[in-house]
């Protein structure tokens, strides 16, 4: 994700745009100095850092890339549990660092993941490539049709607890990660 910079904060680039038009219709000209005028676009989100970046106005997650201890971070944020916040949810999603609470789903859990993958995977053969862009875009838990029935909290705890690389290495004739 592009992202710009103006008086050291970090802008998506739609609060950016917004922000460049208000200071053109005040007369104000891109000086190539941040502290006068966002600059950018910077490519990945702004670039590796120790933390995920949001964009200080809409706070938007800039999916930018970490360093060693930003992967420490995340991991460190995600172990503390509660709060189960929404950036949480997505940096470890994002990361692929989501913390292994258990090493498989349980049976529900399981049984939620097959349903999905019956439902979808006539019209996606890459059912899973489908489920990883559900849990990306953030409709997993409002997954109903193709004969799905909505049990998208099940598939959002698989997520959560156990990230992409379970489902990477899911047989669904075994029923359980090889």
């Amino acid at each position: 994700m592009e992202t710009y910079i103006f008086n050291a904060a970090m802008l998506c680039e739609e609060c950016a745009t917004e922000l460049m038009v208000e200071l053109g219709n005040e007369g104000k000209p891109d000086t190539g100095d941040s502290d006068d005028y966002p600059q950018g676009p910077y490519p990945d989100g702004g670039g590796e850092a120790d933390s995920p970046q949001h964009c200080d106005s809409c706070q938007m997650f800039l999916e930018n890339s970490l360093t060693t201890d930003g992967e420490n971070y995340v991991r460190e944020a995600l172990e503390e549990g509660n709060p189960i916040t929404k950036a949480k949810v997505i940096w470890g999603a994002f990361y692929d660092l989501c913390v292994h609470l258990d090493k498989q789903p349980n049976a529900e859990q399981v049984a939620a993941v097959l349903e999905f993958k019956d439902a979808y995977e006539k019209s996606y053969p890459d059912w899973k490539g489908h489920l990883r862009d559900a849990w990306h875009q953030g409709w997993d838990d409002k997954a109903i049709g193709d004969g799905y029935n909505g049990n998208g909290y099940l598939l959002r705890q698989v997520r959560n607890r156990f990230g992409t690389a379970w489902l990477d290495t899911f047989n669904p004739n075994e029923g359980e990660a090889s």
